[in-house]
């Protein structure tokens, strides 16, 4: 009898992981800190509709990085939170089928974090008598802000005007240093205060003024625009000069010249 040989070739197709993406953001999008930001994955394998997990992760200067939720079935969609350092970052999804294979996809995010601002106080206004008793002392009131939610880690107080040198500061690294006055004392002394976050980042400088004021009477002087005059010229102008403004005084006399 004939015999018939079959010969099939079977060919054996070893399980591919899922094609990963993430849909949003998109890559390279700018971040401010403090970071709460949604993040939106897609999975898709032929073999299974439904996945296991869905595994975010992220790399880059931050030392902390919360993904809610993270590792969960059926949600591929979670919120980035917690980040405390700017720079370049990169974000991972990872997801596995069912069989153990795995596909993932990575996007960069760019992190950026803003300095701190400094709030030196508000300005003083003293006045006292001319024989009052110097050094006198005054108390700063500095403070800073961390726009990215972190903290102030330093305080840096300088003093930008000082009459006849007068002014020294206690402590110029805390946030209230006492500031002494010495003799003769009277005049606008200026203090500029920088702070620094947690990260190293510096704040631009605020200023804040201690005004000091005597109570003498003004000093008053008369200058005369002519010491003579010529009818039918009938007026002169008199200038007062004080020791705090200058006033004009037009003097009409049509008799008596």
């Amino acid at each position: 009898f004939p015999v018939t040989i079959y010969i099939c070739n079977l060919i054996v197709v070893g399980n591919q992981g899922p094609t990963v993406s993430i849909v949003s953001p998109q890559n390279n999008t700018n971040l401010t800190l403090p970071v709460s930001q949604s993040f939106v994955g897609n999975a898709a394998d032929p073999d299974q509709t439904t996945f296991s997990s869905y595994n975010w992760s992220i790399s880059g200067p931050s030392t902390t990085g919360i993904f809610t939720p993270n590792n969960t079935s059926g949600s591929s969609t979670t919120t980035l939170t917690g980040l405390n350092r700017g720079g370049l970052h990169t974000v991972t999804l990872t997801v596995p089928d069912n069989n153990g294979a795995q596909g993932s996809a990575q996007i960069n995010i760019n992190v950026t974090d803003p300095n701190p601002v400094a709030n030196a106080g508000s300005d003083q206004s003293w006045v006292y008598a001319t024989n009052t008793t110097w050094p006198k002392t005054y108390n700063l009131s500095g403070s800073g802000t961390d726009q990215s939610g972190g903290s102030i880690s330093a305080y840096s107080w300088r003093i930008i005007t000082n009459p006849n040198n007068c002014a020294s500061l206690s402590n110029a690294s805390i946030s209230n240093p006492v500031v002494t006055v010495a003799a003769p004392g009277f005049g606008t002394y200026r203090f500029g205060l920088v702070v620094t976050d947690n990260n190293g980042n510096t704040s631009s400088e605020d200023t804040v003024d201690i005004i000091l004021n005597s109570d003498a009477p003004p000093t008053v002087s008369l200058i005369s625009s002519s010491s003579n005059i010529t009818l039918p010229t009938n007026s002169i102008t008199l200038t007062a000069t004080t020791s705090s403004d200058t006033t004009t005084l037009a003097i009409n006399e049509t008799s008596g010249f």
